[in-house]
């Protein structure tokens, strides 16, 4: 593992919030580096500094490589709150429940960002790893990504439970 403050590895993709986490982590001395969309170059595997900010498919197919453990909320954290936060009733059902429903209905996915935002309720608890900045301070958000996607050997114990599960393995054609 190298002394020195690690590198932040970025998705192909680029937005502001990307741009905005590269200057925080260049200011803390950081090496940057935008992954090409065929994964990770050689030099940065498996070298127990990385962290990674970006989207959760590309994630998925580039974690392992980079020695990244991926945090993010369990998918029944949202109906596992109290009334007294969310002011409402929760509940997590299938699609095709939530389509035989009548009267007004809120439906989202509990953790995906795959809809857009259209309320003002509970803070969600995505992965930090995908979140944008908007009007945060983007030192303080590169706090948030990096403890949330870098070494999997600096996981704390109390996050563990938070560890995205590695996908399967491929099996062999022997």
């Amino acid at each position: 593992m190298s002394s020195g403050p690690g590198f932040l590895a970025l998705a192909p993709h680029r937005s502001g919030t990307a741009s905005l986490l590269s200057d925080a982590a260049r200011r803390r001395g950081m090496e940057v580096t935008v992954l090409p969309a065929d994964g990770v170059p050689e030099r940065y595997r498996e070298r127990e500094d990385g962290h990674y900010y970006g989207g959760p498919r590309f994630a998925a197919r580039v974690a392992d490589p980079l020695g990244v453990a991926l945090l993010e909320p369990h998918d029944g954290w949202l109906d596992g709150l109290p009334d007294a936060f969310t002011g409402r009733s929760v509940s997590r059902v299938r699609l095709s429940e939530a389509r035989r429903r009548t009267g007004p209905l809120f439906v989202k996915p509990p953790t995906d960002k795959s809809f857009p935002a259209a309320v003002w309720a509970v803070v969600e608890a995505n992965m930090a790893w995908f979140s944008t900045v908007y009007a945060a301070d983007p030192d303080r958000a590169l706090d948030v990504v990096l403890r949330s996607a870098g070494p999997g050997s600096l996981v704390r114990e109390r996050d563990l439970t938070f560890r995205r599960a590695r996908p399967a393995e491929p099996a062999s054609r022997g």
